[in-house]
C-alpha cells in the first residue's frame, strides 16, 4: 500500500540511511560469498596454509601440486579476487601473501551472526586490546 500522507520531517535521510544499509549488507554478503567460495576448495585451502609461512611465487606454488600451472592460476586467481591473498610484481615473478586479516574477518562476522555468544566473545577481546 502506498502512503498518500505527507512525508515526516527527516524521513528523507532515513530513506537514505536505509538504502545505504541495505547496499552496504549486499556488499558484505557479496564479499563474503566470494571468501566462502574460495575455500570451499582443498586445493585452495592448501595453498592459504602453504603461504601461511610467507610469500611464494607463483612458480614455487605450482611445484607444491600435482595439477597444471594454468590450473594453479586460477585458484589464485579466485583466492585473490576474494582478497585472501595479495600479488606483487617482482621483475617476471609474481609473489604471492596470505591476507589472513580478510579471512579473520569475514569468519569472524559469520561466526558473530549465527551464533550470538561470539559477539560478546568478540566485544571483550576488543575491549582486552583498547
Amino acid at each position: 500500500m502506498i502512503s498518500t500522507l505527507p512525508p515526516a520531517a527527516g524521513s528523507g535521510a532515513l530513506v537514505t540511511l536505509t538504502i545505504f544499509s541495505y547496499l552496504a549488507k549486499l556488499l558484505y554478503m557479496k564479499s563474503a560469498s566470494r571468501v566462502f567460495r574460495a575455500l570451499a576448495d582443498p586445493t585452495r585451502r592448501q595453498i592459504l596454509q602453504e603461504l601461511k609461512a610467507g610469500e611464494l611465487t607463483a612458480g614455487e606454488i605450482v611445484t607444491l601440486f600435482p595439477i597444471s600451472g594454468p590450473s594453479v592460476s586460477r585458484h589464485l586467481s579466485i583466492l585473490k579476487n576474494a582478497d585472501l591473498v595479495s600479488e606483487r610484481r617482482e621483475g617476471n615473478r609474481i609473489y604471492y601473501k596470505l591476507n589472513p586479516e580478510q579471512l579473520a574477518q569475514t569468519v569472524g562476522d559469520f561466526l558473530s551472526a549465527v551464533c550470538p555468544t561470539q559477539i560478546a566473545h568478540r566485544r571483550a577481546h576488543k575491549a582486552k586490546e583498547a
